[in-house]
């Protein structure tokens, strides 16, 4: 039997596109199966051992585990919310800072507007409607485009905040243009 691999190769590549072929390659996958859920889970994260039965309980159509990102003291919460400029242009507010995020993590399921995408359960009917894809006016990789496409297309996002995933990023995201030529 075994598990299906894919490669995507990063050369000539910027780090955001080929993350985005990498999520768009398992979508098509996911697609062409009879799954109900997909669940995203990077490397870098580890939730807790029950964390499919968690996220399955809460009847959620999108729902993640939050967790921070940073090192020591600097890590903060990957809690977002999004605004719009005088221009009409999105960007996302790290407002939710770790007094906030404590007081915010009360053991319940919440509304968000971003979380994270290294942990989460995104339901079929979803995942047929949203693309990953980068835009070049919004910064960052294709998971801020994915929240504001759920976000323009009135879709709740929802987090568990009775749990946490570890996550143990490193300091890849500061080279991100490594394999570029």
């Amino acid at each position: 039997m075994g598990i299906k691999t894919f490669y995507v190769s990063p050369e000539n590549k910027r780090c955001h596109n080929y993350v985005c072929e990498s999520q768009n390659l398992l979508r098509d996958y996911f697609l062409a199966g009879d799954y109900d859920f997909w669940i995203i889970l990077e490397v870098d994260q580890f939730p807790p051992r029950n964390f499919i039965e968690k996220l399955l309980t809460a009847k959620k159509d999108i729902i993640s585990i939050p967790y921070f990102y940073g090192y020591g003291k600097a890590s903060e919460p990957l809690l977002y919310y999004f605004y719009r400029d005088k221009k009409g242009v999105f960007h996302r507010n790290e407002k939710i800072d770790l007094p906030m995020a404590l007081q915010f993590m009360d053991g319940s399921i919440k509304q968000v507007y971003a979380a994270g995408i290294g942990c989460i359960m995104i339901s079929r009917d979803i995942v047929e409607k949203i693309k990953f894809r980068i835009d070049p006016d919004i910064e960052g990789f294709s998971d801020t485009p994915f929240y504001i496409d759920l976000y323009n297309n009135r879709i709740n996002n929802y987090i568990d905040t009775s749990v946490i995933s570890r996550h143990y990023n490193s300091d890849w995201f500061l080279n991100i243009d490594a394999f570029k030529k």
